[in-house]
């Protein structure tokens, strides 16, 4: 099994925690489970992409994102792609975009940014769900429990973030909930057309109540992958929060580093620089190990959200030591 000296999975830093906090700062079973892929496959060309998350966070709807794309078409760098991030939906209801804010659909949507030269991507996170959505209250038994019965919650971040806005697991081992996860990428990438995912949270199954083998997580994962692979060979994958190993030959770009801005702070300007730059300190030093270490998927290093990184990172992307380039903030 290959290890990298860039922590356990894509939002580690690559000296562990002595506490583990956060709690996705470390794999908490014994190995990464049997990911050995039976084949390798080269890398997609590399893609540009302006991402909702960053400057509005979950507050997004169909008319922002239209304006700030025909905004970024005379931007100095016009991205190929428009992310459509976190808040699209509720997290398990896949594919129902949240009325609201997007109240002709994603896929409508898509084709409108298609006429105006982009390509469309979506994040989701497949394996957490919302207390609030459809599938609780329709599935509650596909949903994994504490040993006292009430459901457990897979938000494996800072305990205070956790705690307050907490995620369910899904039981990644039952056939059913596979089905309806390969039912929702169906639907997205065949229906809507949709050509990019940002998949996120992928460390969650590890951390299944009562489990003390990676290798039903790993296998949840793979297969997750490899459905995408083999189905939709032409949809550009990136992985977040994501172990290193079982990314391996399975998507096109991998996140190294945790968020570089909380769009939660944007309104507590002196608290968000402080966070930025323990964020970039961190992922310029896990930038540096990647780069030296000829990964098997190309290196996102998170959106710009400032010009001047954008610059930096532009520079990276045009000399290929990174994959991913990204735009964090709106015009």
């Amino acid at each position: 099994m290959n290890t990298y000296p860039l922590g356990w999975q894509s939002w580690s830093p690559p000296t562990l925690n002595l506490f583990h906090l956060p709690l996705w700062d470390y794999n908490p079973l014994s190995s990464n489970g049997d990911t050995s892929p039976s084949t390798t496959r080269q890398l997609k060309p590399k893609v540009s992409l302006w991402c909702s998350w960053h400057r509005n966070g979950t507050k997004i709807n169909e008319n922002l994102i239209l304006v700030q794309a025909h905004k970024f078409l005379t931007h100095q760098y016009v991205p190929e792609y428009i992310l459509i991030d976190d808040g699209w939906c509720t997290w398990a209801d896949w594919f129902t975009p949240n009325p609201a804010k997007f109240s002709h659909g994603i896929n409508r949507l898509a084709k409108k940014l298609a006429l105006t030269g982009y390509q469309t991507g979506l994040w989701l996170a497949p394996f957490l769900v919302d207390p609030s959505s459809n599938l609780v209250k329709n599935h509650p038994d596909w949903l994994l429990k504490n040993p006292n019965g009430t459901f457990f919650n897979g938000f494996m971040s800072y305990p205070l973030i956790k705690d307050l806005t907490p995620k369910y697991l899904l039981d990644f081992t039952n056939p059913k909930v596979m089905g309806y996860l390969f039912k929702c990428l169906d639907i997205i990438l065949g229906d809507w057309k949709i050509t990019l995912l940002k998949l996120d949270h992928l460390y969650a199954p590890f951390f299944a109540p009562n489990s003390t083998k990676a290798e039903l997580a790993s296998r949840a994962i793979t297969t997750f992958f490899t459905y995408i692979q083999n189905k939709y060979p032409h949809v550009y994958t990136i992985a977040c929060g994501c172990p290193f190993n079982i990314a391996t030959h399975r998507v096109d770009a991998i996140r190294i580093s945790k968020d570089i801005n909380s769009p939660h702070l944007n309104t507590v300007p002196l608290l968000g620089r402080l966070l930025y730059l323990k964020r970039r300190q961190m992922l310029h030093h896990k930038l540096a190990i990647a780069t030296k270490l000829g990964l098997p998927y190309g290196i996102d290093p998170d959106a710009a959200i400032n010009f001047s990184d954008a610059q930096k990172y532009h520079d990276l992307w045009q000399s290929d030591k990174i994959q991913v380039f990204g735009l964090g903030y709106n015009l």
